[in-house]
């Protein structure tokens, strides 16, 4: 056995130790001479090929990446591939052909070959977390322990072929049906729907719950949908929790607080400094449950989306159970605008959310919709968009999106939409105008883009 392969171009500068989230490393010479390197983190694991493409696939053995130099292929849950490219800028789109499943596939079928038929060198090596813990909690001295970590693994990986990611996303829609959409920070959030489709139903320019009426779970049935949800994402390295779909922070106040201690008697979460929504904080590996009999994920906490024109919830209330962050979609400091967009919300009443929930210590999203009312609103948008946003008690830990109006066919919203080019001055202006300190993230939410 080879003890020492030629390592891949991308491990020249740094080691497995290095990568954070990887504890587990092993490297093969496929009897082409092929180099491929294996990396096992807490919830993935990965296979980089010597000619720059690497897989990802999940513990339960589904694909979820197949990455180049130049592009990259994500495959989400409900079957949906994303394609990114990266040349001359970024730019995404949702692609009908899922043969990449196929080519993904291909690959790991010649590594479980040579690898199963003992016809390839290997090495191996455990790395560290910045704990000097096992991020996934599995550490190994001996090379000859690893391809015991590896092969059932690649076995998973092996069967998810196209038949079986149309299978797994017929799971996920009975499931969820959907997650229409999440705020960018919570694109890696454990979903559950307390709620599903949207309560109000009137917006001019949005189309993400037309299809579907507004229900509302009974606290049992949303037992059943917390433990179907776990179950089908088996070990999962999603690190915090939102709360769908549209307007669950609408429900009468002791069926939201029972659903929230739903949630927080089955999951362990990290409060406190040194941790926020969306940072996972550093840990050994899934703590014990509270009864001790098994392991669960660590959370951040609990977000959700919230209307400002229903009811304003007891955010004190429900931030005891978790809830540490909300997304307003404010779309425009003008009311003016927010009329003419069938959004019945004021700018006060944003400001009265926003300021309720920071009192709580809730942090917040603001969403912006750029380009809302076109050019007939553009000046009120930005002036008043300005002005409100100042007015918010925003600061570290909080964020604002601009989120680039999207009118697909068939939609009601029938004002002429803005060039690029002035959705991009738009954003400037609004950006420019900000004086909040300390400063919020602020960034551009394609909502597009998303794929859960």
């Amino acid at each position: 056995m080879d003890n020492q392969p030629d390592i891949l171009r991308y491990q020249r500068d740094r080691s497995l130790a290095d990568v954070p989230g990887f504890s587990v490393g092993l490297q093969l010479r496929l009897p082409d001479n092929t180099k491929v390197y294996l990396a096992l983190g807490p919830a993935e694991f990965t296979l980089t090929f010597s000619d720059d493409i690497a897989l990802h696939y999940d513990l339960q053995g589904r694909f979820t990446k197949f990455v180049t130099l130049a592009d990259y292929h994500r495959r989400s849950l409900s079957g949906k591939i994303l394609h990114t490219t990266k040349s001359e800028g970024i730019r995404r789109e949702i692609v009908a052909d899922d043969s990449i499943i196929e080519r993904a596939r291909e690959r790991v079928l010649r590594v479980l070959e040579a690898f199963s038929g003992g016809r390839c060198s290997v090495s191996a090596t455990g790395g560290k977390g910045d704990d000097g813990a096992s991020p996934s909690g599995i550490e190994f001295a001996r090379p000859e322990n690893a391809p015991e970590l590896f092969r059932p693994l690649l076995e998973l990986a092996a069967h998810f072929d196209i038949a079986a990611s149309h299978a797994d996303a017929a799971s996920f829609r009975a499931l969820y049906r959907d997650v229409a959409i999440l705020p960018p920070d919570q694109y890696n959030a454990l979903v559950f729907q307390a709620t599903e489709g949207c309560a109000y139903h009137g917006c001019l320019f949005c189309d993400f719950y037309r299809d579907r009426s507004f229900r509302a779970k009974t606290p049992e049935e949303f037992v059943a949908h917390v433990d179907a949800v776990v179950a089908f994402h088996g070990k999962t390295h999603r690190n915090s929790i939102f709360l769908g779909e549209a307007n669950a922070l609408m429900l009468p106040h002791e069926t939201l607080m029972e659903m929230l201690r739903i949630i927080h008697d089955k999951f362990r979460f990290c409060f406190g400094s040194g941790s926020r929504m969306g940072v996972p904080p550093v840990s050994s590996g899934n703590p014990p449950s509270r009864t001790g009999e098994t392991p669960v994920p660590l959370f951040t906490g609990i977000a959700s989306f919230v209307d400002t024109f229903t009811r304003r919830p007891d955010f004190a209330a429900l931030a005891q159970l978790g809830l540490s962050r909300i997304y307003v979609g404010m779309e425009t400091g003008s009311d003016e605008l927010l009329r003419w967009l069938r959004k019945p919300a004021t700018a006060e009443s944003v400001v009265a959310t926003v300021t309720a929930a920071k009192a709580a210590g809730t942090s917040v999203g603001v969403i912006v919709l750029l380009g809302a009312g076109g050019e007939r609103f553009a000046e009120a948008h930005v002036r008043e968009t300005v002005r409100v946003l100042n007015a918010l008690p925003l600061g570290k830990g909080d964020y604002i999106y601009f989120s680039p109006l999207v009118v697909k066919p068939g939609s009601a919203y029938d004002a002429p939409l803005l060039s690029p080019e002035q959705i991009r001055n738009q954003e400037q202006e609004i950006r420019a105008g900000l004086q909040i300190f300390p400063k919020p993230y602020v960034a551009r939410y394609e909502v597009e883009a998303f794929v859960y």
